[in-house]
């Protein structure tokens, strides 16, 4: 898990929701909005795709480490919402890094 500074707050959550831009991949859809104070990203698991609280909670755990691995050093400060697909829970670990960097290298 990220701390908690770097993780957004509810209110960031829905203004990034509601204007964020978007951007898919096969394993998530990253919602995004520029121009923010420093980078703050979430990973969302649906109940509708993923029906256990340990399967969510796993997968969650599983993009937040596939984040920290890529790093979140880039020039554009963002807010992003990940939010995950099926495919996520039977993907490699290099393949979700690989996907994040490339979604964040295309903002």
């Amino acid at each position: 898990m990220r701390p908690k500074r770097q993780r957004l707050t509810k209110s960031e959550f829905d203004l990034v929701f509601k204007r964020g831009s978007k951007i898919s991949s096969p394993f998530f859809t990253l919602i995004y909005k520029k121009n923010a104070e420093e980078n703050k990203f979430v990973f969302v698991a649906p109940k509708k795709v993923f029906k256990k609280s340990q399967e969510r909670n796993r997968t969650r755990r599983r993009g937040y480490a596939a984040l920290f691995e890529v790093g979140t050093t880039s020039t554009n400060k963002i807010w992003g919402v990940f939010v995950i697909k099926k495919l996520f829970s039977s993907a490699t670990k290099e393949d979700l890094e690989k996907s994040i960097k490339k979604s964040l290298d295309i903002i």
